[in-house]
């Protein structure tokens, strides 16, 4: 796979979320993982710096964000496009 193909195929799942019911499915199903997500999203922003590296400290949201990466691994696919479409909604990206 190239690297448009796959910004292409990403973008294309992009399009194809409605996040709104996804949110709702998910509530109703699995709610310990919404909690999850919501709890393991950054809530401050990067800071990269010149060398276009960032510098992580070991603090809470660190912590928080890696027990969502571990969850994401351990995550049915339906779980796991819930996880990125509310990584993406967060991030602006």
């Amino acid at each position: 796979m190239t690297l448009l193909e796959f910004h292409e195929l990403r973008a294309a799942e992009v399009r194809s979320w409605d996040r709104e019911r996804m949110a709702h499915d998910m509530a109703v199903t699995n709610p310990a993982l919404v909690h999850a997500v919501e709890n393991g999203l950054p809530r401050t922003r990067q800071v990269y710096h010149p060398d276009k590296l960032t510098r992580p400290r070991r603090d809470a949201e660190f912590e928080n964000t890696l027990a969502l990466c571990r969850r994401y691994r351990e995550a049915s696919q339906a779980e796991r496009v819930y996880i990125r479409s509310r990584v993406d909604a967060i991030s602006g990206a």
